[in-house]
């Protein structure tokens, strides 16, 4: 592994602060999560004994993720009646709790762990802007007004993290008591991950690109769903900031009259395909330089 990170298992938290909450404390949550957590490390155990990027090894981690999803949703969840898609059964999980959308966010963790460079990070906030906002004239004169970094939430990010110190130039050599020292982590590929991605959901992904990209150009912004909730000619998505957006399973959400447990089975499973153009399009963006552009003579 190659980055700073020990690693980042963000569908775990979701799963461990799920039990805690009394809304899942009953026998039949109880059940499902003594379950969960054991498939779990299987498939993050798996996962990590893969250290290759071949084709192979991408393929391998596509059908691990596969397997997992499947078998916490219909092995698990449906068995004790707790998946949200079970709309006749009373007391299931929300999904709020976040539980089954997080699996996608720690995917990734495992896909890229491999191939990020050293001195990296993975996170969830990314740097949008520096905010200064002085009282008078006389603060900014001496430094001593606020500042701050603004970021952005996202699903998962692989960046740098950067200190950033501001104070006058008149003090260049010398950190003084209105010196303010701002933390920030500069994103270079940032996602969005969601199940079902619907025109709202598209449109703040749209907006966040715009924001991101205004300070950071280099960026490239994804967008990972599993399913397609909205009317493709109704977004001129190819006019936006987003770099590209993958539907995983080539499905549209089924209509609400026909989402039920036994139709989702039939679904299609996640794309080995589409995760490997993912994957290549992630890591030559991290191999990005200007050397290499020259080189293919392709300059962007």
């Amino acid at each position: 592994m190659n980055s700073q990170n020990e690693g980042y298992f963000p569908h775990y938290a979701k799963l461990c602060k799920a039990r805690e909450r009394p809304r899942y404390s009953d026998e039949r949550f109880r059940r499902f999560f003594d379950e969960a957590e054991e498939v779990y490390w299987w498939w993050r155990e798996e996962n990590m004994k893969i250290t290759g990027t071949s084709k192979n090894d991408i393929r391998a981690k596509v059908e691990l993720l596969n397997k997992y999803k499947d078998k916490l949703e219909f092995d698990i969840a449906a068995k004790y009646g707790v998946h949200p898609i079970d709309e006749d059964k009373e007391g299931k999980f929300t999904g709020q709790s976040g539980i089954f959308s997080s699996i996608l966010e720690e995917f990734l963790y495992y896909l890229f762990k491999d191939v990020i460079p050293q001195g990296a990070v993975m996170r969830r906030k990314a740097y949008a802007g520096l905010v200064i906002m002085p009282k008078n004239i006389q603060e900014l004169v001496e430094g001593s007004m606020k500042a701050i970094v603004e970021t952005r939430d996202l699903d998962f990010i692989i960046g740098a993290e950067y200190v950033v110190v501001i104070k006058p130039k008149t003090t260049l050599d010398r950190l003084t008591s209105s010196s303010q020292r701002l933390e920030a982590t500069i994103a270079i590929v940032a996602f969005e991950c969601k199940t079902n991605i619907d025109k709202s959901m598209i449109d703040r992904c749209i907006a966040d690109a715009e924001i991101l990209k205004r300070g950071n150009p280099n960026l490239l912004y994804v967008v990972l769903a599993e399913y397609l909730d909205f009317n493709l000619e109704a977004v001129p998505l190819r006019a936006t900031k987003v770099d590209q957006i993958y539907i995983l399973r080539r499905m549209k959400r089924l209509p609400s009259g026909k989402r039920t447990l036994e139709a989702l089975k039939d679904r299609e499973p996640i794309h080995y395909d589409l995760v490997l153009d993912l994957f290549e399009l992630v890591k030559n963006h991290l191999e990005y330089g200007t050397e290499e552009a020259l080189k293919r003579g392709k300059l962007i």
